[in-house]
This record gives structure tokens, sequence and C-alpha cells, in this order.
């Protein structure tokens, strides 16, 4: 490699990773709802405005030079499925199109700078690049979540009316902790990627301040999650020890059959599940009692424990929280648009006009699921691509994981595979991964490309994928113009 593509080279990773930051950070504070209240909407949309715009400056400046953004796996049938969010768009202009192209210059910026992870990079390189996110992350959400379990702890509450209809809704409501959050289904996902994070960071750290910073980060983490009241949390929590366990018992069991070893370590991991919700609801049942110590009982207040139980759920005969209704009415809609959908931002404008009696059209509610809102807004042609992506992304990496031999990269594709693995999961209720603007989203997509990168396992990249190809033909001639004209 001569030395100026070495400088390129070093350059982008620079830019990219300080994109990574300041895009994450905005991300953060927009779920919370103290800024929310205080940003105005104006100022919010010019601020995302200016950090997309430096998005697409990065992108062109890797297209000219080069191309890491196309030297990805599987990255053609990302560029494809960008394609067909196009033609979706164009098809369903009427409703309009703006929209749209802010949703399609996420899309790329998650695609081709989030995911785009330069496979020529050394490992610890990149190792050091996952350690600054991660603690730069934690750290933040961290502060944060001590905010949150003191709001907790006193046992307060805030609503705060804003423009155009909206509110924020703060610390403890129906039962649950909002605390400085927006959501709380999000947050506790959060929370629940923040202790994998710590569960990796303590293994390989050996610093003790930063290990019981790490347990105190578990313990606090693991709390929000219970008092978040979110099921959506509980079902990725239960599926997350199931296959980080059976994993790390797979790799601990040595000098006996495959039969054996595998059936070994779905019983530990289906032991590990059991122990994990005991603790989770012997926790429950003493954490609420703590508010009520708190107060103390000087004026005569006996310790009573506070009430988890939440109305929308336990007086609703529908145990899916209208998610059902949701996804019938959702589907409805893909059923009168099922090739290219309704394009990305226009489901309930669509609804509204065609299927006025549905749920999304009289509460105004997108699919409330990734997998839902991928089938509606981008229509068979869409989900094929984004989903044959994903399944392709999974069988790559089982197959690495169940053949690897090297234990530092068994453990460095499995850590970086749980993060996806809850967000998928919590994929199934909540808009997730595409088309959003979250942390969870941001994280998903960086760590597919982490995933990636320790599958490939230090290799030099030698594919080069059709987009590559094609982009490579185009710049050369508009580099080559360029230089006649000068």
């Amino acid at each position: 490699m001569d030395i100026g593509k070495k400088i390129y080279l070093c350059n982008y990773n620079v830019l990219r990773k300080v994109y990574i930051f300041i895009y994450i950070l905005l991300v953060m504070q927009r779920a919370w709802g103290p800024f929310k209240a205080i940003t105005p909407f104006k100022l919010d949309a010019l601020i995302f405005l200016g950090i997309t715009t430096l998005g697409v400056v990065l992108i062109f400046y890797d297209l000219f030079s080069d191309k890491i953004l196309f030297k990805t796996q599987n990255v053609s049938w990302l560029c494809i499925f960008l394609i067909s969010v196009f033609i979706s768009s164009i098809l369903n202009i009427n409703y309009g199109i703006m929209s749209n192209i802010n949703s399609m210059i996420l899309l790329s910026i998650e695609f081709f700078i989030f995911y785009a992870v330069d496979f020529n990079r050394s490992k610890i390189d990149v190792y050091k690049e996952i350690y600054q996110i991660e603690h730069f992350i934690m750290i933040i959400w961290f502060l944060s979540m001590l905010v949150t379990l003191w709001m907790f702890l006193e046992q307060s509450y805030y609503y705060i009316d804003l423009p155009e209809n909206q509110f924020v809704r703060m610390g403890i409501v129906e039962n649950r902790l909002f605390g400085i959050y927006n959501d709380p289904n999000y947050a506790s996902i959060t929370s629940l990627i923040m202790i994998v994070f710590s569960v990796k960071n303590f293994k390989k750290d050996t610093n003790r301040f930063l290990k019981i910073f790490y347990t105190v980060n578990i313990f606090f983490m693991f709390i929000y999650i219970i008092l978040s009241g979110s099921r959506t949390a509980e079902v990725a929590l239960g599926i997350t020890v199931l296959v980080g366990a059976f994993f790390i018992f797979r790799c601990s069991f040595k000098n006996m059959s495959k039969v054996k070893k595998i059936l070994l370590s779905i019983l530990c991991s289906v032991l590990s599940l059991v122990c994990i919700f005991i603790v989770y609801f012997l926790l429950k049942k003493g954490i609420a009692y703590l508010p009520s110590l708190f107060a103390g009982n000087d004026a005569g207040n006996t310790i009573r424990p506070v009430s988890f139980s939440r109305s929308d759920v336990e007086e609703n005969s529908d145990i899916s929280n209208l998610r059902f209704k949701i996804w019938g009415s959702a589907l409805e809609v893909f059923r009168s648009k099922p090739i290219f959908g309704v394009s990305v931002k226009h489901i309930v404008a669509y609804a509204r006009d065609n299927f006025p009696e549905g749920i999304i059209a009289v509460r105004g509610y997108t699919g409330h699921s990734f997998y839902v809102n991928v089938i509606a807004c981008t229509g068979i042609v869409g989900s094929i691509l984004i989903f044959g992506f994903i399944i392709k992304s999974i069988i790559t990496t089982l197959k690495a994981i169940f053949t690897v031999t090297d234990k530092e990269q068994y453990f460095d594709i499995l850590f970086s595979c749980l993060p996806l693995i809850i967000l998928l999961c919590s994929g199934f209720f909540l808009n997730e991964i595409i088309f959003v603007n979250t942390l969870g989203s941001i994280i998903f997509w960086i760590y597919l490309g982490y995933t990636m990168y320790f599958v490939n396992g230090e290799k030099p990249y030698t594919e080069t994928s059709i987009p590559y190809r094609i982009a490579d033909k185009l710049t050369s001639k508009i580099k080559s113009v360029f230089h006649k004209n000068k």
C-alpha cells in the first residue's frame, strides 16, 4: 500500500469515528425528555440537516477514494434495497417525496458509514475504536440513568406540553419508570445492550476501578429494565441470555462429543435463564420498597411497596396492547400495494385515504414493528432484499462461530452479535434498525459491521462487489473529465 493511500485510510477512519461519536451524542440527547422539551423543533431539524449533510460528504469522500463503502459483506443487497426504496417513493410520489429522500439519506449513512468497517484495518485499531465507542455510550447512559433512578426513589413525575399536540412524560408515569427518557421500551433495550458492553469489558479489562464501574453499571441497567415495565425488554433479555449462555458454555466444555457438548450447553443456558429471571422477580419485589424507605417514616409513614402494575396491560383484554390490531392494519395496507409497498414515510397518509377505519388511520400509528414496517412500506421486493441480507448475514456468522478455532475470534464474534440479537428481538415489537433515527439502529449497523470484520478474521479484502466495480468506473470517468477540463 502506497503512502498516499495509507494517509487517506488513516484520515477517513478518523473522520468516520469522529462522525460516529457526534451522531451518537445527538441521537442520545434526542431520546431525553428534558432536551426534547427545551429544543425547538426547527433547531432540532437544522442540527440533523447539518449532521446528515456531513454524512453525505463523508460518503462521497470515500466514494472518490478507496470505496470502503462497497467493500463490505453482502453490500449488493443493501444497494438494491436502496433502489427499491427509491422506486417505492416514486410510485407513491403523490404523498410527497422529501421525507422519503431524508429516509434514503439516513439508510445510506447506516449502510455506507456505520456498517462499512474497513477489513484492511488492524485488529488493534478496531479494538481501540470499539472500546472508545462502548465507553462513550456507557458513561453518558450511566449518568442519565443516575438521574432516572433518582426520580424513581423520589417518585416524581412531570408532564410538559409541546407544540403540535406533542408532550413529554418524565419520571414515574402509569407505574412505569420513564425517567428522563422519552420511551421506556427503547431505553430498556439500550440498557440491556449496556449490560452486554459491561460484561464484555469486565472480562477483558484489568483495571480494578473500571471493573467496579462495570459491575455497578450492570446492576443499575438491570434495575431499570425491571422498573421500565417493558415486556419487549423481558423477551429480549430472555433470548439474549439463552443465546449468550449457550455459546459461552459451548466454548467451556472440552474433550467431549459434539452432540454431548451441544446438549449440555442447551441445558446450562436454560438453567442460566431460570436463574436470571428468579433474580429478576426477587429484585422486583425488593426494590418496590425503596421509595418508601427513601422517604423515611418520620411523619408516621408506613413502609409499603409501590405498584408496578400497568393498567394498559392488566385492564386490557388485548394481551398485545393493540399491537395485533396495528399489525393487522399494516398488513391490510400491504395487501393493497404488495410489490413495492406504500413508501417509507407515508403509511399513515395512505391508510387514511384507503382504510379510514383502520387503527393506523385513526390513531396515526406506524407498524410498531421493524418487520411489519418493512413489509408494509417496501412491499415484497424490499422485504426480500432486507430480510435476505439479514438471513445471509446470520448464516455467515453462524458458519464462522461454529467452525472458528481461535478462542479470541470466537468471543469477538459472539459479543459483537449479542447487541444485534437484542435489537432483532426488540424489532418484533418496536420500530428499530431501519427508517428510524435511534441509538439502537446506530448500534445495530455499527456492530453488524464489526461482526463481519471479526468473521473475516483480519484477512485482506480481495472481493470486488458489483457496486464497487460500477462505482470505480463512474468515479474514474468523472476524475478524467475533471482533469481534462482543468
